[in-house]
């Protein structure tokens, strides 16, 4: 049966639309998320709904492989470290041949200006 806001849809459930108020003697047990609706169960029904509803989605949705997730830190740690480690290696090569050019481009001059001597 349909109301003003909500929907009765079995012997104790109601589905209410989000901004209506709900029934007296209702509770909100929980929120869809699929649609702006909420669902309302007795009072007192209500706090065991929603408390099922809740260890159901925790022991669902629960990291199963902790270690796994430690693998992959001490996986990125090392790849940042070893990556930094790269990156300044590179940078003192460059910073070498940057030394080896401006010694050779100085001792040009250097032997320019002795030879226009």
């Amino acid at each position: 049966m349909k109301y003003k806001g909500y929907i009765k849809v079995g012997l104790l459930r109601i589905d209410v639309d989000q901004g209506y108020m709900l029934p007296s003697g209702y509770g909100l047990a929980y929120t869809r998320y699929d649609a702006p609706i909420n669902v309302c169960y007795p009072l007192g029904i209500n706090w065991i709904v929603w408390l099922l509803r809740e260890c159901y989605f925790r022991l669902a949705y629960t990291p199963r492989n902790t270690t796994g997730s430690m693998h992959y830190q001490i996986g990125y740690r090392d790849g940042m470290e070893n990556g930094k480690q790269l990156r300044s290696d590179e940078i003192k090569y460059e910073l070498l041949e940057l030394k080896d050019k401006i010694k050779t481009e100085v001792f040009k001059e250097i032997v320019d200006t002795i030879s226009n001597l």
